[in-house]
């Protein structure tokens, strides 16, 4: 068995922010509950991927929402919070609005919320979808350009 590792830098600096990687090799068959644990770990990873991938002008904030709320049905979990426009405002979400305004779609907030059935802790998991053109090339010094793509 091996395994490959692909790890991509930039090449400008010294320090590309690549650290120590941890790898398991499994010996023997897995059960079917570690297959369908793994299957969702890539599937969720893919997604991942696909959303972060797809250019700004395709992945805005409403095709960004859809995702969630196809997450949402997927998990069998209650539709999302969605808080949005001028509701961002009014609830002192300021910076999202205040970005966001702008844009072709109004900047949305969206919450995914599951409460386990029986269970005695609580778990959180927060992450962060953005959706943004970087923009404001033309008042960037031109050797500064290079970098500058669009950003989901």
């Amino acid at each position: 068995m091996s395994i490959c590792l692909f790890i991509l830098a930039d090449g400008e600096s010294e320090d590309d922010g690549v650290g120590p990687i941890d790898a398991a090799l499994l010996d023997g068959a897995l059960s079917g509950e570690e297959l369908h644990t793994l299957q969702q770990a890539a599937d969720a990873t893919r997604l991942a991927a696909r959303i972060t991938d797809t250019p700004a002008n395709l992945m805005n904030v409403d095709a960004f929402i859809e995702e969630a709320c196809k997450v949402a049905k997927e998990l069998d979990i209650p539709e999302p919070t969605i808080i949005r426009g001028e509701e961002l405002k009014a609830r002192g979400m300021g910076g999202i609005y205040g970005v966001g305004r702008a844009a072709a779609c109004p900047p949305a907030l969206v919450a995914l919320s599951y409460r386990a059935p029986g269970a005695a802790d609580s778990v959180a998991w927060v992450g962060k979808g953005i959706v943004y053109d970087t923009g404001g090339l033309s008042i960037k010094a031109r050797e500064k350009k290079g970098h500058m793509t669009n950003v989901n």
